[in-house]
């Protein structure tokens, strides 16, 4: 699936590149250079301008470094779209519906584009994606989540993730969203399942710093 879906991007890619990456690039190279500014999150403006930068110093061209950070994103989503149809066809999906799903991720042109475009919504929407699915699990078997340690450090890091990747407010703003995600989940676990839902409470915490500060 990772394969089918890394040969199909390409030509999109080589279609729109550099395309629109350049379309928030000014603002975050301002906001990593001059302080903080509400308008960019700063996780993705800290990877795009760190892997620019350094590409720049190895190779002298700007445009290796959009190349090495628009690569980057594309493998990242075909990992989460191979993982997804994974887990799904574990769960007993039909094979049909499973190489619909496969083809859909390859080629359908939205997601193609989502793909080939690592602006900050797209590094949102793929986060999101991921945050989503794993709530489909949780809600389809509780108690099988909840004693899954990786699925558990998935949600909390992916909360935390998707909140960082959109929403450019103060770091206690997000750690408040998180704390209250974290409350909802552990009054609905179940006395059973105590332990995982405080596992995820912790490990969403412990995400917010390291990513809370303008770098």
């Amino acid at each position: 699936g990772r394969l089918l879906t890394l040969l199909c991007w390409p030509p999109c890619w080589l279609a729109v590149f550099p395309g629109n990456f350049a379309y928030d690039t000014g603002g975050e190279y301002d906001q990593c250079a001059f302080g903080f500014s509400r308008a960019y999150p700063r996780l993705h403006s800290w990877l795009n301008i760190e892997i620019i930068n350094r590409s720049f110093g190895l190779t002298g061209s700007f445009n290796a470094g959009v190349a090495l950070f628009t690569l980057l994103h594309m493998a990242l989503l075909a990992l989460l779209f191979s993982w997804m149809l994974r887990r799904l066809h574990r769960l007993g999906l039909n094979g049909w519906v499973l190489l619909a799903g496969l083809v859909w991720c390859a080629l359908f042109p939205t997601v193609q584009m989502l793909a080939v475009s690592p602006i900050r919504d797209m590094m949102f929407a793929g986060n999101l994606t991921a945050l989503c699915f794993l709530l489909v699990l949780l809600g389809r078997d509780r108690a099988a989540f909840w004693r899954s340690p990786g699925l558990i450090l998935g949600l909390a890091a992916l909360s935390a993730l998707t909140i960082l990747s959109r929403n450019n407010s103060s770091p206690l703003l997000a750690l408040c969203v998180l704390a209250l995600l974290a409350l909802v989940l552990l009054l609905g676990a179940g006395k059973d399942n105590r332990r995982g839902a405080l596992l995820f409470a912790a490990a969403g915490g412990e995400h917010m710093p390291e990513f809370g500060h303008a770098p």
